[in-house]
């Protein structure tokens, strides 16, 4: 099981494009579209327990971005919230929230 958010998200990513996913990397440069962000926000949402908007897959800059705004999702702001910040500082918090 993946330790930090963004461990989760990389691990989904790489699944969905069949391919390792790079923090630094964005949605696009994988060659993502509407159905591999549904297909992404649907393994999110799985493993978070919580609903995932594409919105945040395809306006995220890169990986570590979506794992900073996830974190705000799973500390209960669907839009990404404050928890997440801009610069990524939650990305490595723990999958669970912390809970």
């Amino acid at each position: 099981m993946p330790e930090t958010m963004l461990d989760l998200v990389l691990a989904a990513a790489s699944a969905v494009f069949a391919c390792p996913a790079r923090a630094d990397e964005d949605f696009f440069a994988l060659g993502g579209d509407s159905i591999a962000a549904v297909e992404l926000a649907v393994r999110l949402e799985e493993a978070l327990g919580v609903a995932v908007e594409t919105e945040l897959i395809l306006d995220a800059e890169d990986f570590t971005a979506l794992a900073a705004a996830l974190t705000g999702v799973a500390n209960g702001h669907p839009d990404g919230g404050p928890d997440g910040g801009p610069d990524g500082a939650r990305a490595a918090a723990s999958v669970g929230g912390g809970q």
